[in-house]
């Protein structure tokens, strides 16, 4: 998924994609998918190893996963795929957010590269069991030439998001606050749109 900064890539996973397979809206059984969205950051591998841990153990039972997930991903593709194989979840959905950070955050080359490798290396060996979701800024897909396989895989799959409209982004504003039976006030919406540098047109009601 690409678009330029600050057209909506973060809330449309979040809040788009993501809700969507919680709840079960498009595809049957999603909401027994294990999704995971995370951020490379300045140690891939790390933040990588960090999407596997449950939110709902103790701190020290996080403490076991944490170092069971990075010594597995330390092994590289084989180690993340057999992470991928043991999971109960019939499906795991791995959405980097802010991909450009493997660039720009991440200053070791090598961790950059077996991040990558690791994950498209996992891809090849878990089938269906595992779903990679890229979101980056469009200005950082030339970086991604280097990485032959990296850059084939996002041609293929590419999706743009494109900046909304005003109209989109005041529908965006208007019509879940319509669906819980409220309404929200013009002069609220005008200060939203002129906090997003979008010029305040006339109601479109």
């Amino acid at each position: 998924m690409l678009g330029v900064s600050g057209s909506g890539k973060s809330s449309l996973l979040r809040a788009g994609l993501m809700y969507q397979l919680q709840q079960e809206r498009r595809l049957p059984g999603t909401e027994q998918w294990k999704i995971r969205i995370f951020t490379p950051g300045e140690q891939p591998l790390v933040s990588l190893a960090t999407a596997f841990l449950d939110e709902e153990v103790t701190d020290i039972e996080r403490a076991g996963q944490l170092r069971e997930a990075e010594e597995a991903i330390k092994e590289g593709a084989m180690g993340l795929a057999r992470l991928i194989r043991a999971s109960k979840s019939p499906r795991t959905v791995l959405i980097v957010d802010q991909f450009e950070e493997v660039f720009t955050v991440c200053q070791s080359q090598t961790e950059r590269q077996q991040f990558i490798s690791g994950l498209l290396g996992a891809l090849k060996q878990t089938g269906d069991k595992l779903c990679l979701i890229f979101a980056m800024r469009d200005d950082f897909l030339g970086k991604c030439a280097a990485y032959r396989e990296l850059a084939d895989l996002i041609q293929a799959n590419l999706v743009m998001v494109t900046p909304m409209s005003a109209q989109e982004l005041r529908l965006a504003i208007v019509e879940p606050a319509k669906k819980l039976g409220r309404k929200v006030e013009e002069n609220l919406i005008n200060a939203i749109l002129k906090d997003l540098g979008v010029e305040v047109q006339s109601s479109l009601e």
